[in-house]
């Protein structure tokens, strides 16, 4: 995302700030449902002509090694409860994971790096 020159380590904060409530934090029920809702209907959005269709085909194919229908992939999106996101975050979001792009009129790669923490 875009943001302005003037702003970047305001936004880097904040977006790590959120990354580490998402590994601290159990996301509430109606986030995690709302957040299901919008997933299953991004799904069934990209389903409405043959050339998705067999987008999908495919991307199922060569990620999963198997071709799973919406309806169960969608099946296992509702299965995902809020202790699992929260285990997945914890185990996903480190420090010595993080890596982060920037254009622009910088030159000090250090002080991003020391921002990358929780």
């Amino acid at each position: 995302a875009g943001t302005d020159v003037q702003r970047i380590d305001e936004t880097i904060q904040a977006v790590m700030a959120e990354l580490d409530k998402l590994r601290t934090t159990v996301v509430g029920e109606e986030e995690l449902q709302r957040t299901k809702d919008l997933r299953k209907g991004r799904i069934l959005m990209g389903m409405e002509d043959s050339r998705s269709v067999a987008g999908w085909i495919g991307s199922q194919e060569l990620t999963f090694g198997e071709i799973l229908t919406p309806e169960e992939v969608m099946d296992r999106i509702d299965a995902v409860d809020a202790e699992s996101m929260l285990m997945l975050a914890q185990e996903y979001i480190r420090e010595d994971w993080m890596s982060l792009a920037v254009v622009g009129p910088y030159d000090d790669e250090q002080r991003f790096r020391d921002q990358l923490t929780f």
